[in-house]
This record gives C-alpha cells, sequence and structure tokens, in this order.
C-alpha cells in the first residue's frame, strides 16, 4: 500500500514538474512571436516608405558596396602584419 502511494505521489510531482516546463516554453514562444511580429511590422513599414520615397521621386540610398581603396587595404593587411610581427613593433 506504501509502495502504491509512493508511486501515484512520484508521478503527480512529475506531472506537476512538467506541467510548469510547458507553461514556462509557451510563454517563451508567445514573447517570441510578439518580437518576430514587431520586427516584420518595421520591416513592412520600411519597405513601405521606400516605396513611397521612390514613387515620389525622392532618391533613396542604396546599401553602399565597400570603397575600392578600403577593400584594397584590407586585402594588404595580412603583409602588414607580418611585416609588424617580424620587426618587433605593434
Amino acid at each position: 500500500m506504501l509502495v502504491m502511494l509512493g508511486v501515484i505521489g512520484g508521478l503527480w510531482v512529475d506531472d506537476n514538474s512538467k506541467r510548469h516546463a510547458l507553461e514556462q516554453a509557451q510563454a517563451q514562444i508567445n514573447q517570441d512571436m510578439i518580437v518576430a511580429g514587431q520586427v516584420d511590422g518595421l520591416l513592412a513599414e520600411r519597405n513601405q516608405l521606400r516605396f513611397q520615397l521612390e514613387h515620389a521621386g525622392v532618391a533613396v540610398p542604396s546599401p553602399a558596396s565597400t570603397p575600392t581603396w578600403f577593400q584594397q587595404r584590407i586585402n594588404e593587411k595580412p603583409d602588414l602584419e607580418s611585416a609588424s610581427k617580424s620587426s618587433g613593433k605593434y
């Protein structure tokens, strides 16, 4: 009889802990969906504004590419690092 009560008690505790974990997971999912909805709304608003500006004759800047001089500097960087290490200066 005591063993039976112990088993039932253990199952009850296990059920309650899983229920609490499930409620926390559902709350986190709901929060993530709210944040995702806000981001989607901001992106839609940005795209709508860009569309309106383009059709109003306003020049909308596009994301700029890396300037050539800067890209060359990046490409040369390994050479600069090896030269500074060999000279002992940083």
